[in-house]
């Protein structure tokens, strides 16, 4: 050993390097090895009984001080020490008997500790860092460059970088004490006394690394001894585990005892010898091979090792019920196997022995085992199943093995021998114990191993071809005993082996005959017999045969049976299958005899009208084709046909079918001569399947016109799944799309388009209820789609789809309207208003007679018939079409009304009730627009127009040439042109759209008296607009207007690029922008707005400006002597009054108008200014709420002003307030009451006049300065941004400043709805806004309720009430209903009568 340490000092000396290198391999085999120190401890053992004499004994013994492993055999030699020095350096690697060859696997050790003794024969040899680092230190202290080197490892955290087995020491028992090794030594030197020759010594010193070893000793295996050559005999005594394993070895058996229970013997096939030259390489120090295969006796014994063995276990999953060890190259951790040449020829030989020993295993007992021995239960390792046979096409080892498999007998088949896969045929179930004999001798015998089914896979042994099968059981057939019989049935059933195919003839009657397969059977009777025809044969089951196959399922009902044997063309014997039994034979004798048809058919009828009779009119043949004779001679199943009117409930699908086919009708009853009772015939067809009704019948429809008006139904974007469609035209451009399940009638179309109208019309007023759910759920279809790239359909989401029937009644041209001849329309273009008799057929008028003697039969009268109608889309008047309807009458009148007498009148009344919130169908509307035609008229020429081309003027005002430009749409003035537009698509022509100049007037005498006079009459004009100018524009444009009366006016009027030149003629007027120019009829004479002619001319001038009819009012207003009186009857209610005095405040500017969309702190000009002082303020100028100063002068003056506009006295500059009692008003809605400080309390039960509405919005807001908090009017805020009251108001300053400069509604401390009355007696309302608003802010919302009185005082009176909603003593609820959004309404029109018709 001295020897050998200098030599390596020398070489480290000579080669820095090679100091490093030894230390960075061992590290590395240190790691590699991890988890399998104790095997290779054990392989070492193992390997030093080579030359030993007698059995190696082993003990592995873990105690507290550390690890001991020792062993018999030969010791230690000196090249032993060598190779634990210097790695693949041992002297095993030129032995073939021995498991290690390189030196490395001892090295695992220092996983454990640092520290190894080895007492070996007669020398101890230590191992220790300690050794090392002192060996190292004496080298770096004569070799800098190793000192340099070293440095650079210690700073990457090695703290002594040398292999720690490198420098190993010669120990004796004086050397030990007091160092690391003292325990271990004394304890390894008593173990080598016990009769051991080496003792590998490890001290422990933490738990953790005893756990460690403790874990590895856990994982031991009796079966890893297997395959030693050496030890006999194995001890392990460790805190957890106390076990003796002994081994005897046989010449092919291996005999294991454990030491508890009875010991394991396992056979053994063997291999070896030389590996061809050709696959060695010259690196490799072995060229010879092992294999040996241990298969345990008891085959039941089932737990072994799932790992392939290199003399121990190595990680590379082998899954087969063998251990198999054989001498592959492995990696350096001994865990994988490495691919070479060498190693495919192994993998080769493995393979072949692996069937040399699953041969062997072929056993009657156990049949299978041989073939389950060479099935794998799971994935092989890929190291080894990468290692394909070396000269060969297969290129796996499972392949390989398969290969080899295929050429051997290892299936087991009936006869008891085994066969090759090729020569061997699967049947599905169990049948060993049935399908014996030379028949089945290639069958395999049944198996219930998983792993063994996925091997016949994988070998193409094939299923036994049914047909085969069949003919083979055929054969057997009259041979086999009852019981056989039955299992063999029960098991073709099971297995599902028979399907849709003929079954094999193994049923049998009553005598034991068989019975052919294309029969029917019939189970035995379970009662009294019926009797069947003599034509129709009749094979009943044998009993016994019944009553066991009943057993071998476990059923108790006969019918159980019948659906268990259903492939076997089984009937119970009961009038269902007798029913099918008599029509199966009828179409066989047809089928056979076809010239015989008609009388099998009879024959067949009159059968099954005595079993109906019997009792089967409970049967359902809804799975049953019967043909019967029709009408014409011919045959159609039975469920195709209808009655005929000679039968009692045939007359409707008589006259419904008789004009679409013949062929639809059933035989006359005449014809049908086992009963003359036409009722119980009926009821017997019916059974059949004849109808009396049309048949509702499920289709799928695509690229249809009713696919087209489902696309145009659906409201968008639609949702198909996660799909969404923004337009028809998406779902269509969809690769897939389809309408499924769409519920019709059959042959609807036929009938709409050759029936009798009545027929039809009598029968839909007999299924009300079916119509009525056309009408309103329309169909369970279902519309889907399937997009590119996706496999599923994805159906239309959360939306219905219209009936298919419904579409087709209303859209289809069947329903008879009056008119000079003969005339039908669609429903949906009908209506019973006057004005459709009238024009009819344009509007088509039904015609329909009631007296229709098919009417009488079915008991229809006539409600019953006009609420068919209604239901069919008929209207009671022509505002209710359709938008369908209301375009497909405009493109027809151009073809029915070609002189347009009725034309004018036809826009007029579709316009009537049509809302302008409406929105037509976006494709019905651009359709017309596109390519319909109107009535006008242009350059004097009446005609029918492109709709593109007209113009609608909706005025008089529009100077003729500019007019006669245009093709001038037929039309009453005043219908809307922006309605015109939205509906019809004719664009307007206003005087918006005309730009006048150089305008040339000669003004009248009394232009200037007569503009005061129309400034007197705005107030009473703007009256009527005043509630609902909601955004003011009528009152800018109203108050704007300056009428100029003229002698003569000239201008020049430009539309786009045209001009024209104008003159007007008396009584007519220009508008340019807002001066109106009018020319008096009468010239003469002092011209005022009270004569006749002249207010009817500023009733049309303002109507024009308003766009609103309110000519014939302004005329009325004009004229009156007393113009508030006549308002108040034009108003027809008291409002005249109020509205008069708002309209006066609202037209002299009092209050702010205009609208903006973002929010802005209003200007307070209106005598509401924040600068308003108390009382004790007024005495000099103070700074404002707002903090601004003042003039206090300047506010009174303002003030003033406004109030005086307002009806407040002018010296009025706030409130005071004060809180008194009060006592609610019994059934009414106030509830506190604040009430203004005065000299007198003003009575609480007086009636006031009523302020106008901006006088007590003046009133709240001073009432909120005066109690302490900050408003801001809000009133004129129209639109989105509306705060939905009239004042907003706030605790502090604070709060108001933050909201005027970022308006967060969460400041808000009050929203206050001001409203005035006439009395405290009775209601005030809340619109449905202010109602909205009332529920969302609850207790920030209050209700002030303004009194104005006349008394001398001066005093005001103002109930507040919080939260209004919220006193149910306090509010009475309303109901708002328009009759015109529920289909439940019956409307009528009420057509004036009058000598000019147009009026």
């Amino acid at each position: 050993m001295e020897d050998q340490l200098q030599k390596m000092e020398d070489v480290y000396h000579r080669d820095e390097d090679r100091l490093f290198s030894d230390y960075n391999r061992e590290t590395k085999h240190i790691d590699g090895y991890s988890g399998r120190g104790l095997l290779e401890l054990i392989q070492n053992a193992d390997d030093a009984g080579w030359e030993s004499s007698g059995s190696v004994d082993v003990l592995i013994e873990l105690t507290e001080e550390g690890l001991f492993v020792a062993n018999s055999g030969d010791p230690f030699s000196r090249e032993g020490i060598s190779s634990l020095m210097l790695s693949d350096n041992s002297p095993k690697q030129f032995r073939e008997e021995c498991i290690g060859y390189k030196g490395l696997g001892f090295r695992s050790i220092l996983n454990w500790s640092s520290d190894v003794l080895i007492h070996s024969g007669d020398v101890s040899i230590g191992f220790s860092d300690q050794f090392a680092s002192e060996f190292l230190n004496k080298l770096r202290a004569e070799n800098d460059e190793i000192d340099r080197k070293a440095k650079r490892y210690e700073q990457r955290g090695a703290s002594s970088p040398i292999a720690t087995l490198s420098t190993p020491r010669l120990l004796s028992e004086s050397d030990v004490v007091d160092t690391r090794f003292e325990e271990v030594y004394k304890q390894g030197q008593q173990i080598k006394a016990q009769g051991y020759d080496t003792v590998i010594c490890i001290p422990l010193f933490d738990s953790g690394s005893r756990n460690q070893v403790q874990k590895e000793i856990n994982s031991l295996f009796k079966e890893l001894t297997l395959f030693l050559r050496s030890v006999d005999d194995l001890r392990i005594r460790s805190p957890e585990r106390e076990e003796d394993w002994s081994v005897e070895r046989g010449e092919e058996k291996v005999i294991v005892d454990h030491g508890s229970g009875e010991p394991t013997t396992w056979k053994i096939f063997e291999d070896s010898g030389e590996i061809p030259e050709e696959y060695t390489t010259t690196s490799q120090t072995k060229d010879r091979y092992e294999i040996k295969i241990a298969i345990p006796e008891d085959t039941g014994w089932t737990k072994l090792p799932s790992d392939l063995f290199v003399f121990f276990p190595t990680k590379v999953s082998f899954p087969f019920p063998m251990l198999a060890h054989a001498t592959f190259q492995v990696t350096e951790s001994r865990n994988h196997l490495i691919e070479s040449d060498a190693n495919r020829f192994v993998a080769e030989r493995l393979a072949s022995k692996m069937i040399d020993a699953a041969e062997d295993h072929r056993s009657k007992e156990t049949p299978w085992a041989a073939l389950r021995t060479v099935s794998p239960t799971g994935p092989i390792g890929s190291t080894l199943n990468n290692l394909g046979a070396p000269d060969e096409d297969q290129t796996s080892f499972k392949q390989l093995l398969e290969s080899k498999v295929a050429t051997r007998s290892l299936i087991p088949v009936q006869d008891g021998s085994f066969t090759t896969p090729a020569q061997a045929k699967r049947i599905s179930g169990d049948f060993d114990d049935l399908l014996q004999g030379e028949l089945f001798d290639d069958v395999c015998l049944h198996t219930n191993s998983h792993d063994v089914r996925n091997q016949l896979d994988r070998l193409d042994v094939g299923y036994i071809d049914y047909t085969d099968l069949r003919t083979r059981l055929d054969s057997i057939s009259s041979d086999l005993s009852m019981t056989a019989r039955a299992g063999i049935i029960t098991r073709l059933v099971d297995n599902n082996l028979i399907g849709d195919e003929t079954p094999p003839r193994l049923l049998i009657d009553g005598e034991g005959t068989t019975i052919p397969s294309e029969r029917t059977t019939f189970l035995p009777p379970q009662g009294e017999s019926i009797t069947l025809p003599s034509w129709v044969p009749r094979d009943i089951l044998h009993p016994d045969l019944a009553s066991k196959l009943q057993s071998n399922w476990g059923l108790t009902s006969i019918r159980d049976l019948r659906m268990k044997l259903s492939s076997f063309n089984i009937r119970e014997y009961e009038l269902s299958g007798l029913v099918q039994a008599v029509v199966t034979e009828a179409n066989d004798r047809v089928s056979q005899d076809p010239e015989s048809e008609a009388h099998w058919r009879r024959k067949m009828l009159r059968g099954l009208w005595n079993l109906y009779e019997a009792g089967a009119k409970g049967v359902s043949l809804s799975e049953v084709s019967i043909f019967i004779p029709t009408r014409t001679g011919t045959f159609a199943k039975a469920n195709s046909l209808y009655l005929t009117g000679e039968y009692p409930n045939g007359k409707l699908v008589e006259h419904l079918y008789e004009s679409v086919d013949q062929e639809l009708f059933v035989v006359s009853p005449t014809e049908l001569d086992f009963c003359d009772d036409l009722s119980r015939l009926e009821s017997f067809l019916l059974w059949l399947g004849v109808a009396d009704e049309p048949r509702l019948e499920q289709h799928e429809m695509s690229n249809s016109d009713f696919f087209d008006h489902v696309l145009e139904t659906l409201d968008y974007p639609a949702e198909f799944g996660s799909e969404t469609k923004e337009t028809p035209n998406d779902v269509t451009s969809t690769r897939n799309y389809r309408l499924r399940r769409v519920e019709t009638v059959d042959r609807l179309e036929e009938i709409v388009e050759s029936a009798h109208p009545y027929a039809i019309l009598a029968w839909l007023a007999t299924i009300p209820e079916t119509t009525n759910r056309w009408r309103k759920n329309g169909s369970d279809a279902i519309l889907e789609i399937k997009p590119k790239y996706h496999q599923n359909w994805k159906s239309l989401n959360e939306q219905s789809v219209p009936s298919h029937p419904y579409w087709i009644l209303r859209t289809s041209m069947w329903l008879p309207v009056q008119s000079g001849e003969t005339d039908l329309q669609t429903p949906q273009t009908c209506s019973t208003a006057s004005l459709a008799e009238d024009i009819s057929p344009l509007v088509g008028y039904p015609a329909v007679d009631p007296e229709y003697p098919l009417f009488s039969e079915l008991g229809v009268d006539e409600t019953d018939i006009s609420k068919t109608l209604r239901d069919l889309g008929v209207t009671n008047t022509l505002a209710d079409l359709s938008w369908e309807s209301f375009y497909e009458i405009l493109f027809n009148l151009p073809d029915r009304d070609p002189d347009g007498k009725v034309a004018k009148r036809v826009y007029r009344t579709l316009l009537k009730n049509r809302e302008s919130d409406e929105t037509p169908p976006a494709s019905l509307r651009a359709d017309f627009v596109e390519n319909g035609e109107m009535f006008g008229t242009h350059e004097g020429v009446e005609g029918y127009y492109p709709v593109s081309e007209l113009r609608y003027t909706n005025t008089d005002s529009i100077p003729a040439p500019v007019e006669d430009r245009y093709p001038s749409l037929r039309l009453d003035n005043r219908q809307g042109t922006e309605k015109v537009k939205q509906f019809f698509g004719v664009e307007g022509l206003t005087n918006s759209d005309i730009n006048i100049s150089d305008v040339d007037y000669d003004h009248h005498l009394y232009m200037d008296e007569f503009s005061q006079e129309v400034e007197e009459l705005k107030p009473f004009i703007y009256a009527f607009r005043v509630d609902g100018d909601d955004n003011r524009r009528e009152l800018r444009a109203i108050r704007d207007a300056e009428i100029v009366l003229c002698n003569a006016v000239k201008a020049t009027a430009s539309v786009g690029s045209d001009t024209f030149d104008i003159e007007l003629q008396p009584g007519s007027y220009l508008i340019d922008d807002s001066t109106v120019y009018v020319v008096p009829d009468i010239l003469d004479g002092r011209p005022q707005v009270t004569d006749d002619h002249l207010a009817r001319l500023v009733g049309d001038v303002f109507s024009d400006i308003l766009d609103k009819k309110l000519s014939k009012d302004i005329l009325s207003l004009a004229t009156a002597n007393d113009r508030s009186q006549r308002l108040e009857v034009l108003l027809g209610d008291e409002s005249a009054h109020k509205r008069l005095r708002e309209s006066r405040a609202h037209l002299t500017g009092e209050t702010s108008v205009e609208s903006d969309s973002v929010f802005t702190a209003p200007e307070v000009t209106d005598g509401m200014d924040r600068t308003k002082k108390t009382e004790r303020e007024r005495s000099g100028d103070t700074p404002s709420r707002d903090g601004s100063a003042v003039n206090s002068q300047q506010t009174a003056d303002e003030t003033s002003a406004s109030t005086a506009q307002s009806g407040i006295d002018e010296s009025i500059e706030g409130v005071s307030s004060k809180q008194q009692g009060f006592d609610p008003v019994k059934g009414r809605s106030i509830t506190i009451r604040r009430t203004s400080q005065t000299s007198q309390s003003r009575s609480t039960s007086g009636t006031y006049d009523v302020p106008d509405s901006e006088g007590a919005e003046k009133l709240a807001y001073w009432f909120e300065i005066d109690a302490g908090r900050f408003p801001i009017l809000v009133s004129h805020i129209q639109g989105s941004e509306s705060y939905g009251c009239d004042v907003l108001s706030f605790e502090t300053e604070e709060r108001k400043e933050a909201f005027e400069s970022d308006p967060d509604r969460t400041l808000i401390d009050r929203y206050i709805e001001v409203k005035s009355s006439t009395s405290q007696q009775g209601y005030v309302t809340l619109d449905d806004g202010q109602v909205q608003q009332a529920l969302t802010h609850q207790d920030r919302f209050y209700l002030y309720r303004v009194y104005d009185g006349s008394s001398e005082d001066g005093s005001y009176e103002l109930a507040v009430l919080e939260n209004p909603l919220a006193h149910g003593d306090a509010v009475k609820r309303k109901a708002s209903i328009d009759p015109y959004r529920t289909e439940e309404a019956i409307r009528y029109s009420l057509d004036l009568i009058s000598d000019e018709q147009d009026d």
